[in-house]
Order: structure tokens, then sequence, then C-alpha cells
């Protein structure tokens, strides 16, 4: 989460990655398995919710901004348990696998996984979906020599201008990369607001 790097570290993002489909944004999925009965937040009480990890926006921050939204101020006691399965994949997977009952990840790496596993699509049944936020971004010292900040922009911004750079971005599943400020992160420092969570303290390392 680059807004933690920012506060705990003082970093600058340089630039983030735009997709084919001209989009530099994700935003986090809810999911449960096709047969629950779990079809909102009421139906997740003491339910056995997959997040991804501390550090990550999609996989807890989204959801934890989600049910504050929905009334939940205390969602670890609303549920009856929750995890971190460190990677957006193992919690799809979870869910599929009836392991939890609700999971959280990121849209890209959903679609991603659904397009070559038939059984998320089919057994795999999204109930919520959060607003977007900015991909993630490349981001360096503040104090790097600001020549080798513009070296790496130019490098990243002409990346798509080359056919060994073409070839890098079609690994990356990216078109190119484009500039990126910390005030195109807005969006994720109000969520901190709004759940009262100071990422200056947020112990990250926290199960």
């Amino acid at each position: 989460m680059y807004v933690l790097a920012d506060t705990k570290l003082g970093v600058e993002v340089l630039a983030r990655p735009e997709y084919p489909d001209v989009t530099s944004t994700y935003y986090d999925l809810i999911f449960v398995r096709s047969d629950s009965n779990i079809t909102s937040v009421k139906d997740m009480r003491g339910k056995r919710f997959a997040f991804v990890d501390r550090s990550t926006t999609a996989g807890f921050l989204l959801p934890i901004e989600y049910f504050h939204k929905m009334g939940i101020k205390n969602y670890q006691s609303y549920l009856k348990e929750i995890y971190y399965t460190g990677t957006h994949e193992d919690a799809v997977y979870d869910v599929l696998n009836r392991k939890a009952d609700i999971g959280a990840a990121k849209n890209t790496v959903f679609e991603r996984l659904a397009s070559a596993d038939i059984r998320i699509t089919t057994e795999v049944r999204i109930i919520e979906r959060s607003p977007d936020v900015p991909e993630s971004g490349l981001a360096v010292r503040k104090d790097l020599d600001s020549a080798i900040k513009e070296k790496l922009k130019k490098s990243l911004f002409e990346m798509d201008k080359t056919a060994e750079g073409q070839r890098i971005l079609r690994e990356f599943v990216a078109r190119e990369f484009i500039e990126t400020r910390d005030e195109d992160y807005g969006p994720v420092y109000k969520y901190l607001r709004e759940i009262n969570l100071d990422p200056q303290t947020f112990d990250i390392s926290k199960q």
C-alpha cells in the first residue's frame, strides 16, 4: 500500500501502469460461493472471512471500509473468524474450496484467475464492489537525486516506444506507464480517515 510506505518511510510515487483497457485503477471485490446464502452484510454475521494481508488496499483496507460504511464498527466480533491468506489468489481459492465463507481480493487478480479457471466463474459469486482506487505505483525515496528520478520516469514513460519495452509491458499486462502523484491516492487517505486508521501507527505485522 503506497499510503503506508509514504507515511512510514517518506517515499515519492513516480508512475503507475495503465492497462490495455486504458484504466490505471482497480477495485476490491467481496465474494462468496455461488451456493452460499450470503447476499449482504447482515448475512456475514458469524461467518469466516478471508482477507489477504493488512498491508494491502484491496485485500484489507477496502473491505474494512465496507464494514464501516455498513455500520459494522467492530468487524472482528461481528464475524466468527478472520484470517489472512497472504495472496489475493489464495483468498479466491479459499472461498472456492470452502475454507472461508467470504473473501476479498483485487479485481484484476480475480478476473485473471476466472479467465483461466471456469470454476471461479461458475462457483464464486461477487456480492460487493468497492469504488476505484489508483493502481499500485513505483515509489522512491524522496531524497533520491532528482536526475535519477527523471531518468527513471523517462525510461518508464518511453517503454512503449521500443520493441523490447513493449515485450516487457505485455508480460506486465500493461500498455504503458503514466505519471502519478501523491494526490492521486486521495481516496485511499480518505478511507483511512473514515475508519480512524492512522497509517503512522498502523502495525501491518499484527495478524
